[in-house]
């Protein structure tokens, strides 16, 4: 049996994550800074097979190399996927500096720890597809050149520079590009449990309307379980020092996604333009997932079986 160290394990991708690895037969430890005893997530009956009382916990923050290396070396893994960190683009420019720590530092200090600590095995960095920027033509390809426009997507860019460092010294690095991965438990921040909390609201008060912003913008959504099969199989199949994208190739405008909300909480809300919503940045982005289809995998779940699955989740 496979061994896998998750760290980020209790956020919204690395609940998922472990729940699917353990159902696919990984002896699962989840390393997370919340702590050991939090009860599992109403949803994890999507994976039937998994028995979250089976994922070993280990708390810490990952505030030293010293503190990661004394994980590496209590117990050997062949695989650790890297998904601690800030995942809210915006944040980026409200807590600049931390946003820098989180998602550059930390890394730095996981790959450090793990060559000190001679670790054999292959480490997954969660990066994201904001590192390419806005100025490619779609989809957006691995061998694209990497142009970030945020301070998020500088932290992950800077993180994926330091990765190629440590794998010119030995270190079995592969890169996952995640783009808009969405499911239940996922923050009311986003925008499809953004867009299902407003309906909920708006019915209650007994409202018409709901607000929204750019509803023509075009962006590539995922169900998070299909990504938990990409992380997977990216660990297992994937090439030394090459990047990934986790997308589902396909653009859907926002507009979509909205009528297909309304449509699974039987809501008739009128959309109103909000321009405090309104963000910048390139109206149409998606990936291709060519490379990523090439190792095996190909998803599974439709955009609206997700949304009715966020919804029930937040009954």
């Amino acid at each position: 049996m496979k061994r896998v160290l998750i760290t980020g394990s209790r956020g919204f991708l690395g609940q998922h994550l472990c729940l699917s690895l353990l159902r696919d037969g990984y002896e699962v430890t989840g390393l997370d800074r919340s702590g050991k005893d939090r009860k599992p997530p109403s949803w994890w009956t999507l994976y039937p097979d998994s028995k979250p009382d089976q994922i070993q916990q280990v708390e810490s923050d990952l505030g030293s190399c010293d503190q990661i290396r004394g994980v590496l070396e209590q117990q050997s893994y062949d695989f650790i996927l890297h998904l601690a960190g800030t995942a809210f683009v915006p944040e980026g420019w409200i807590n600049t500096a931390d946003v820098a720590v989180n998602n550059t530092v930390v890394p730095i200090r996981l790959f450090q720890a793990a060559r000190d600590a001679n670790f054999k095995g292959r480490i997954v960095f969660v990066s994201s597809g904001e590192v390419y920027g806005a100025k490619h033509p779609m989809p957006l390809l691995e061998d694209f050149t990497l142009e970030p426009e945020n301070p998020y997507a500088e932290s992950k860019r800077s993180a994926e520079q330091y990765a190629g460092y440590f794998v010119s010294r030995g270190l079995d690095i592969v890169i996952a590009r995640p783009f808009n991965q969405i499911g239940p438990g996922q923050n009311p921040a986003f925008v499809i449990p953004s867009f299902l909390c407003r309906i909920r609201d708006a019915a209650a008060r007994g409202e018409t309307e709901i607000q929204v912003g750019d509803l023509d913008a075009e962006r590539d959504f995922l169900d998070v379980r299909d990504a938990a099969r990409a992380y997977s199989i990216v660990a297992e199949k994937g090439i030394k020092g090459q990047a990934y994208n986790i997308c589902s190739g396909r653009p859907v405008t926002i507009r979509r996604v909205l009528d297909l909300a309304l449509k699974v909480t039987g809501a008739n809300l009128k959309p109103r333009i909000d321009p405090s919503l309104l963000r910048d940045g390139k109206s149409i982005r998606y990936g291709s997932c060519e490379k990523l289809m090439n190792l095996g995998w190909s998803s599974s779940v439709e955009l609206e079986e997700s949304i009715r699955d966020i919804w029930r989740s937040m009954q």
